[in-house]
């Protein structure tokens, strides 16, 4: 495959999917999921390019990170988890937590 330049992070979310299936591999060493949703491979993607631009986590957040998964993994939390926000700058802001609730 001849490499090309990757887009930009604001043109990750105008490509259609068969686009962002074809710049998968250039970022990720398997294809994608076969039922990976378009929305999903945008943000996977676009945390990839920064990851790489920006060096990562650090080896401290990715042992705390681990660290918490193994403890949810093996102590289920009962009840209802607040969802993250997610900030869309189209959108003007931070969408997430509230939306869509009574």
């Amino acid at each position: 495959m001849d490499p090309s330049p990757p887009p930009d992070l604001a043109t990750l979310i105008q490509l259609t999917p068969r686009a962002l299936r074809t710049l998968w591999p250039q970022w990720f060493d398997r294809p994608p999921p076969a039922k990976i949703r378009r929305e999903l491979l945008v943000r996977a993607l676009a945390y990839r390019m920064q990851e790489r631009a920006a060096g990562g986590l650090s080896k401290a957040t990715r042992t705390k990170l681990r660290t918490l998964a193994e403890a949810v993994k093996n102590n289920p939390v009962d009840g209802v988890i607040e969802p993250p926000r997610l900030w869309y700058p189209r959108f003007g802001g931070c969408l997430g937590g509230m939306v869509g609730r009574n």
